[in-house]
């Protein structure tokens, strides 16, 4: 068994919560950290593929815009009821 410091389990500690999904809310809690941001800005590496999990769990509301085999883009625009503003 390789050799653990206290410091080290704390940390496999907070990156196997975060890994396993749980609230990064509830991890900085555990932890003791002042705010959210710290223990993201810390552990953040303990949350891969999360953009790819978004993605998946929007694509039935957005239409994926990855290119096609034939190189043409996908991209459906979405029509808004207001109006978007640009600022210069």
């Amino acid at each position: 068994m390789p050799y653990l410091t206290l410091h080290g389990l704390r940390r496999t500690y907070a990156a196997q919560l975060l890994a396993t999904g749980t609230n990064p809310r509830v991890v900085s809690e555990r932890l003791g950290h002042a705010n959210v941001a710290f223990t993201l800005q810390v552990y953040g590496h303990a949350l891969p593929g999360q953009q790819e999990t978004l993605r998946k769990q929007l694509l039935p509301y957005f239409p994926d815009t990855r290119r096609t085999t034939t190189g043409q883009s996908s991209i459906v625009h979405l029509r808004s009821e207001r109006p978007m503003h640009c600022w210069r």
